[in-house]
């Protein structure tokens, strides 16, 4: 969808009245014509044309032999609490699970000025695998995400193994610190990526994230049940710069405080990558449990070493920016050549700045020795793995070399 704004190209029928803007405490998403796009979509999305081609995306992205549409059922969302895109929140159910519809913020002033970044996150989130499985696209001009939902499903081949999802309504289930120490360090992981990817409207909306119960039987005589927690992101927004740097001053990064002027001290995010990596850095080196994040977990040296040794060893996480980013930029649709080139320009601005937030994470000193020693460790880990060849091969390798050397010779001197 178009964005309102002066810089953009709307059309006649979507143009925005000219609106005075005032401070950002007076509107959150920093500008007012945002909350006018939300309505266009909100109306776009209840329309009987619209809920038809929903179903006709879905069954291309999810079910494309499915020839009977009345088989994919769409419902709007209930809940208890009011949310900002509730009147266009839709649930899809087919074949027994279910999947979440909603569109991404539209506007001039959310998503880092692109409604694709959000995609974007959304997929990266995915491949990281602290998200649900996301598909996304364009329909009627309005950006969708399909999202699998993760309140109760069954692990596909694993008949003792059943896991579900539960939203963090609840503080206490939230700041609950799990026994496992695999458990503490994917909390641990999630707070990285928190940070690193200045992912927002988290830790003031428990709703937005959860935390995944695995429950296995084990072997023993006993037969005793197994509990295994990991958390999820399901809903985010992407913070901006002024919001990065009322979180990330250096005056107020450890109290985590708000300053009154969003224009003072103003952090980028690559800065707020490096505050952040020394805040870590100081954990590190800190042998005592602390309680830390919007998942509770402890903070000692040992998690943290593990936590980034999982995601920069264990993933390769730049690899996966790239390709959600690459996937953001696929789905781009706009009326406009010139939409659609600012959007492309967006994302590779977005994706940049999180790759630039990687590296300055991953320079900070300590994490940096962190990383060679671990490089060092794998290295080891591979030469010890990979078998010398057998003397036997080596004889067969050499005698296949004089035959084949013997028969040239006797062609030559034939």
């Amino acid at each position: 969808m178009p964005i309102l704004g002066k810089d953009s190209h709307e059309k006649a029928s979507i143009v925005a009245p000219p609106i005075e803007i005032g401070d950002a405490s007076e509107n959150p998403f920093g500008l007012i014509e945002d909350s006018l796009a939300m309505d266009l979509v909100t109306t776009t999305m209840n329309s009987a044309e619209f809920k038809i081609k929903l179903k006709q995306e879905f069954a291309r992205l999810y079910c494309p032999n499915e020839t009977q549409l009345d088989n994919i059922n769409v419902n709007k969302f209930e809940s208890t609490k009011k949310t900002a895109n509730q009147d266009c929140h839709f649930i899809i159910e087919y074949k027994g699970k279910k999947y979440h519809v909603k569109p991404a913020l539209h506007g001039s002033g959310v998503s880092n000025n692109c409604r694709y970044n959000e995609a974007a996150m959304y997929f990266l989130l995915d491949k990281v695998g602290y998200g649900p499985h996301v598909e996304s696209s364009v329909i009627n001009d309005v950006l969708i995400i399909f999202s699998e939902d993760l309140s109760y499903r069954s692990s596909p081949g694993k008949t003792d193994k059943k896991t579900s999802f539960k939203d963090n309504i609840q503080e206490n289930l939230l700041k609950t610190i799990s026994e496992r120490q695999k458990d503490n360090i994917h909390r641990c992981a999630i707070d990285l990526l928190i940070n690193l990817f200045s992912l927002g409207d988290l830790e003031n909306n428990l709703g937005n994230s959860g935390v995944k119960t695995s429950k296995t039987i084990d072997g023993t005589e006993i037969g005793r049940t197994l509990v295994k927690q990991k958390p999820f992101i399901v809903d985010f927004t992407i913070m901006s710069d002024t919001e990065i740097s009322r979180r990330a001053s250096p005056d107020n990064c450890e109290a985590g405080l708000f300053f009154p002027d969003p224009n003072s001290n103003m952090v980028s995010k690559v800065d707020s990558a490096r505050i952040f990596a020394d805040k870590i850095a100081s954990n590190l080196d800190n042998e005592q449990d602390n309680l830390h994040s919007l998942f509770s977990f402890r903070a000692n040296r040992d998690i943290f070493q593990q936590a980034i040794k999982m995601l920069f060893f264990d993933k390769d996480i730049k690899t996966l920016i790239n390709f959600s980013f690459n996937k953001a930029k696929s789905i781009v649709v706009e009326d406009d050549l010139s939409e659609k080139e600012r959007s492309i320009k967006e994302l590779n601005k977005q994706q940049e700045t999180l790759l630039q937030c990687i590296d300055a994470f991953l320079k900070q000193e300590n994490i940096d020795l962190l990383m060679k020693e671990e490089g060092g460790v794998k290295e080891a880990s591979l030469k010890k793995k990979s078998p010398e060849p057998s003397p036997l091969i080596n004889q067969e390798q050499h005698t296949s070399e004089e035959r084949i050397k013997a028969k040239y010779c006797k062609s030559q001197r034939m």
